[in-house]
């Protein structure tokens, strides 16, 4: 898990989400892979949205700087 958070940063670990209407998000929001955590699946209630696959490319790459 890591956190959406407000407003964008030109982070190379962190990616940039643009609000629609599949997602959900009602302002431009930041996923900070530096700030990743292992939760247990019963916290997640509800989806609010779903995540475009556009941004999996730029999660995996923001994972490797992180993780290497």
């Amino acid at each position: 898990m890591a956190p959406l958070l407000k407003n964008h940063k030109p982070w190379p670990y962190v990616v940039n989400i643009q609000p629609s209407e599949i997602n959900g998000l009602d302002m431009e929001r930041r996923i900070d892979l530096t700030q990743l955590r292992a939760i247990d699946k019963i916290r997640l209630q509800s989806r609010k949205g779903l995540l475009e696959a556009n941004y999996h490319p730029k999660i995996i790459q923001a994972e490797n700087v992180v993780l290497h």
